[in-house]
């Protein structure tokens, strides 16, 4: 939908929350043409008929049939709209809607315009700059200077330009053929979507992609103070960080479907983990630690170190409904800045990175790799090729 393209995932999330489902039996007029309107549909089953009343005649003439994702009325969410077309019911089974109106969508966000201007605005300038920069750059240009990470599909290699040796990059290495024999491929292709798209300064960067006949390449901002989770294992505080069960919320272990509501779960569970070393939910293997998520956050003893306000807002991040769980609600994440344990806090220091950091790692050099592991070559050797082509794109 055109209207909603770049605004924020939470605001869509809060849209999608309150569309209402409505339905019309075959031949119903859903919106006539003349008629004021102030709402804004999208189809979700069946199809209906769009026709334009001729001036002379009066007859109806055919114009198109919309069908399931196809959407209608948008214009009557920026003001006043004067209908131009009929939409009638066209199927035998009845057309379902989902429907918001003016009155609705402007309590969620009442400066659209505003807000779809300044992100697409950032994002466009932001994306140009980078193409630009790196539009010559070649795989054959970059040196390897060291392994910073290995993952599930490969390694993350500092590397440098063979011209330029006063910066760094992290450059991802995936197998082709792994992720095609994992069926991640759609995983993959999102991730180089999202992260081409993000603009952000607590986002790791993405300058440019490559592929061969046997991986796909990331070229990426180095972030040479090292991984959050290498500090708290150092400290023996824990062993596990994000993306382990520890942090899933009930809607996706039950399987009933997830928006950005799971992140503010995941929030609480790394705001507990931060403050007391250890994960609210462990169990000694997967399957555990789910029956003890689903048990709740209420049955969670907490250390007497967390205080009461601290308490206080992982209870309301970790709510097992997540239409009830703090930011999801149509203060949006702003009431989690809000919230007491945050006062006095300097969250503009934040955005524009002025804050004194509780940890500052020290970096000598752009090639600096004192604060990660050492790693041993890959002893698989080099991977087959894959030539199937569902990479064309990335």
């Amino acid at each position: 939908v055109p209207i909603f393209k770049n605004l924020p995932e939470d605001t869509l999330c809060k849209i999608s929350d309150v569309l209402e489902e409505c339905y019309y039996q075959k031949g119903d007029y859903i919106i006539r043409q003349g008629a004021r309107g102030d709402t804004f549909f999208i189809i979700s089953k069946g199809q209906v008929r769009v026709t334009i009343r001729q001036p002379d005649t009066q007859e109806e003439k055919f114009i198109r049939t919309l069908g399931k994702g196809d959407f209608f009325g948008e214009k009557a969410l920026q003001g006043d709209d004067l209908r131009t077309a009929n939409i009638i019911c066209d199927s035998p089974e009845g057309v379902t809607c989902l429907v918001i109106d003016r009155d609705t969508f402007n309590q969620l966000i009442s400066n659209l315009d505003e807000i779809r201007n300044r992100y697409n605005d950032e994002g466009v300038s932001e994306r140009k700059k980078i193409y630009e920069e790196f539009r010559e750059v070649k795989l054959s240009d970059l040196r390897v200077i060291s392994t910073l990470g290995v993952g599930g599909f490969g390694r993350v290699e500092l590397v440098q330009l063979a011209q330029d040796k006063s910066r760094s990059f992290a450059l991802k290495q995936m197998k082709k053929a792994q992720i095609v024999e994992t069926r991640q491929q759609q995983h993959i292709m999102s991730e180089k979507e999202i992260m081409s798209e993000a603009n952000c300064d607590f986002i790791v960067k993405l300058y440019k992609t490559f592929k061969d006949r046997k991986y796909l390449y990331m070229l990426m901002e180095s972030c040479l103070g090292g991984e959050l989770w290498t500090i708290l294992r150092d400290r023996r505080k824990t062993w596990t960080f994000c993306g382990t069960p520890e942090y899933v919320a009930p809607e996706v272990i039950l399987n009933r479907g997830h928006d950005i509501s799971a992140d503010y779960w995941s929030l609480g569970v790394l705001m507990f983990e931060l403050l007391t070393g250890t994960p609210p939910f462990t169990g000694a293997d997967p399957m555990r630690t789910y029956n003890i998520i689903l048990k709740g956050i209420d049955a969670i003893e907490f250390p007497r170190n967390i205080t009461r306000n601290a308490s206080a807002l992982i209870k309301k991040l970790c709510r097992d409904n997540p239409t009830e769980r703090l930011g999801y609600q149509r203060g949006g994440i702003s009431e989690i800045q809000k919230h007491k344990w945050f006062d006095g806090f300097y969250w503009e220091g934040l955005r524009n990175r002025s804050l004194p950091p509780p940890i500052l790692p020290k970096v000598q050099s752009v090639v600096d790799t004192a604060n990660f592991d050492d790693y041993p070559a890959d002893p698989d050797g080099p991977p087959p090729d894959d030539l199937s082509g569902w990479d064309d794109d990335f």
